[in-house]
């Protein structure tokens, strides 16, 4: 019998021991919580909190069912996958679209959009845009392009419209970005989505919205939605603190973001890709003196031009920056009107080594004036594509002097120890 109300005495004591503590544990959370570390924060969707932050001081306007930024205001910035964005507009339903302020790769372009290489280029899982897109199932759904016939600059509509994951802007885009005085403006020219019959609509360095039948290579301008389920988690939308987009990542080479900056030999360089080889950066700046590429050919690998990088420029670098490098895939492939102006095309020929160039392809071509590109062209031998004075790319001859942008992979696992990957404090290795 006294057994048996012993276990009856200790099983109601144990009862009451855990109703009192558990009582007083949620009592004194609810009092505390709001200042504790572990406390588990309430995830608001990106889309309320820009309008919370920018429709209440007018930074945004009501069109139709959207959201459209006001172009004199700038809150509206957007760090993802290592690019900065401008947020054009926000949907009814949430949704973000964004225009890149940094142009992609250098195309050329004679058809409508839909059938056109850019299309094709930017929503290739293989390119540099596409494949150094963070989580893009995650973070983004398709964007909504425009692809209507313009004959009248008076009467600009948005009535063909296809989805693409990746797209670039029509001029209406621009014209509700402010055109000329707008947040998409350049000081280098890209391609538009609108046609105009047999002719291709686009902006010239001046901000003006023109058009051509003649072959071009102008820039690209990725454009972007983002889901309306992507959760707020830092920035105010300003140029110094963009809202940001994706998780932090481990400070390693190859978690590291394009568009960012890396310390290597006493210089900055600009990361441009990550792919299979490693970490491919180009340096920000050209080198002390000019060089012609070659005196008969416009083949990096028979040139002198390669001769020097791999000889002379790489054997400046000391053992333990060489210890750092990686050797590349550098792809010399034709660009020619026989192709279509196949940006495939350049990938048929290459060469490896441990110094390139940038090839027509890569990011950043238009950043530096008067620089030699690896990528030739069949109509003569002495001829290879190069940025002019204007930034914009054409066909010189590979015997006159130009500035050299070397291009080189960096081991992809080494260690970062410090900088936050912008400019002026670029990634430092260990």
């Amino acid at each position: 019998m006294g057994k048996k109300l012993f276990k009856i005495f200790s099983i109601l004591f144990i009862l009451a021991c855990i109703g009192f503590y558990g009582y007083r544990l949620i009592h004194y959370y609810k009092i505390y919580s709001t200042n504790s570390d572990w406390e588990e924060i309430e995830q608001v969707p990106l889309y309320k909190k820009i309008i919370t932050n920018s429709y209440t001081n007018n930074d945004l306007s009501k069109l139709d069912d959207e959201y459209v930024y006001n172009y004199k205001y700038n809150n509206n910035y957007v760090k993802y996958s290592g690019m900065l964005w401008r947020i054009e507009k926000i949907s009814e339903d949430g949704k973000i679209r964004l225009v890149s302020t940094e142009n992609a790769s250098v195309l050329t372009n004679s058809s409508p959009f839909e059938e056109s290489f850019i299309s094709k280029y930017l929503n290739d899982e293989k390119s540099v845009v596409y494949r150094n897109l963070e989580s893009p199932d995650s973070y983004l759904t398709k964007t909504k392009v425009c692809l209507d016939n313009i004959t009248n600059m008076e009467n600009i509509t948005c009535e063909n419209v296809k989805e693409y994951l990746i797209g670039i802007p029509s001029i209406k885009d621009y014209q509700i970005t402010g055109g000329i005085e707008g947040f998409i403006k350049s000081d280098v020219e890209y391609w538009l989505s609108n046609v105009s019959d047999e002719s291709q609509y686009y902006i010239n360095s001046d901000g003006e919205v023109k058009k051509t039948k003649v072959t071009h290579q102008y820039e690209i301008k990725p454009v972007i939605t983002l889901s309306n389920e992507v959760s707020y988690s830092e920035g105010n939308g300003s140029v110094e603190s963009p809202y940001i987009i994706g998780e932090r990542k481990l400070n390693v080479l190859n978690q590291k973001f394009i568009n960012e900056y890396v310390s290597f030999n006493n210089k900055t360089w600009k990361i441009i890709d990550q792919d299979d080889i490693g970490t491919k950066v180009v340096l920000d700046g050209v080198l002390e003196n000019k060089r012609i590429f070659d005196k008969k050919y416009n083949t990096f690998s028979s040139s002198k031009l390669f001769k020097y990088l791999n000889g002379d420029y790489y054997n400046s670098f000391s053992s333990s920056d060489k210890e750092k490098m990686v050797k590349g895939k550098w792809y010399t492939g034709l660009f020619t009107s026989e192709e279509g102006y196949d940006y495939n095309s350049i990938y048929k020929n290459s060469v490896e080594s441990y110094v390139g160039l940038l090839n027509i392809n890569d990011i950043g071509l238009l950043e530096y004036e008067n620089v030699f590109t690896l990528t030739p062209s069949d109509s003569k031998k002495d001829v290879i594509y190069t940025v002019g004075s204007d930034k914009t790319v054409y066909l010189d001859s590979s015997n006159k002097n130009k500035n050299i942008r070397p291009v080189i992979y960096l081991n992809p696992n080494i260690t970062i120890s410090s900088g936050n990957g912008s400019k002026e404090e670029p990634y430092v290795m260990e």
